[in-house]
């Protein structure tokens, strides 16, 4: 990531996604026509430990803003939302599959902006 034209750091979306939606996250990387960080393309998925180690650490150089596309089983997911969650990041809500807990309470947050103000 580097500098802008104006010498501010480049930082790029981060989209948490189920590892099986990974093709659903690239998508929508296309609509959002800039650069993310997608987990299932971008971090080896390796160990789970050193997975979420990965992700966190992109997601902490990240945008402020993060999207969502889950499957609602998908735990990863939940530990990266998490992560966003306490780090203060904006979560955005994008796809989500019907029928859990989890996902009517963030299917109710489409086009919401979910944030820690800690």
């Amino acid at each position: 990531m580097g500098a802008g034209a104006l010498g501010k750091k480049q930082t790029m979306k981060f989209i948490i996604h189920s590892l099986k939606l990974t093709d659903q996250a690239i998508a929508f990387e296309k609509k959002l026509a800039e650069s993310c960080y997608i987990p299932g393309r971008d971090t080896a998925q390796t160990h789970g430990d050193e997975i979420l180690r990965e992700n966190l650490s992109a997601m902490k150089e990240s945008d402020p803003d993060v999207y969502v596309i889950w499957d609602g089983a998908s735990q990863g997911t939940l530990f990266d939302m998490g992560c966003a969650y306490a780090l203060g990041k904006k979560i955005h809500p994008i796809f989500l599959v019907p029928g859990r807990s989890w996902t009517d309470y963030f299917s109710r947050k489409i086009n919401q902006i979910i944030t820690y103000h800690g």
